[in-house]
C-alpha cells in the first residue's frame, strides 16, 4: 500500500468482511439523503472503513485534498487480498 485512503465500488460486503478479518473497524454508514451506499471508503492508517455513496466520496475527496494534499485511490477485492 502506498496510499492512505482507498475507495471500493464492487463486492462491498466481501471487502468489508475481509477488512474485518484484517482487524479493521467498521464505522457508521455515511450517505447523502435518499441515497444508498454503493461505495466503501477505507482509511489504512486508522484501520477503519465505512459504507458511503458517490456524492459523499466526492465531498470527502475535497477534504482530503485540502487537509492532506492527497486523494483516494480505487481498490478491489483482489488487490485487498494482497494487503498485509
Amino acid at each position: 500500500m502506498n496510499n492512505r485512503f482507498y475507495v471500493a465500488s464492487e463486492k462491498l460486503q466481501d471487502i468489508a468482511n475481509l477488512l474485518i478479518e484484517k482487524g479493521y473497524t467498521e464505522l457508521d454508514e455515511v450517505v447523502s439523503p435518499d441515497e444508498l451506499a454503493d461505495k466503501l471508503f477505507i482509511d489504512t492508517k486508522r484501520e477503519t472503513f465505512y459504507f458511503t455513496d458517490e456524492q459523499c466520496v466526492k465531498e470527502t475527496n475535497e477534504i482530503l485534498i485540502e487537509k492532506y494534499k492527497v486523494s483516494y485511490q480505487s481498490t478491489t477485492l483482489k488487490k485487498l487480498k494482497l494487503w498485509k
